[in-house]
């Protein structure tokens, strides 16, 4: 790996780093994989507001697995795979 690339790599995880620490500041509930990829399809052109559309319907999708789990009902979700 040649120094540029290391520096860009470093760069990133620190504005990746800075995301975060301001993620959770608002309490917007992203991990750090979750906020990187969302970043990143910004970055290549991906409208915003569909990234947020989005993040927020992965995440209900992600409740009603988590609570069905727990409960023993997933409400006829089992093709979604969410991984």
């Amino acid at each position: 790996m040649d120094q540029k690339h290391q520096y860009q790599q470093r760069r990133a995880r620190e504005s990746v780093n800075t995301l975060f620490e301001l993620s959770q500041l608002l309490n917007t509930g992203l991990d750090k994989r979750t906020l990187a990829l969302c970043v990143s399809l910004c970055e290549q052109g991906v409208n915003p507001e569909v990234v947020a559309v989005s993040g927020f319907f992965i995440f209900i999708l992600e409740y009603i697995h988590e609570v069905g789990s727990v409960c023993g009902s997933n409400h006829g979700l089992d093709s979604i795979n969410l991984q």
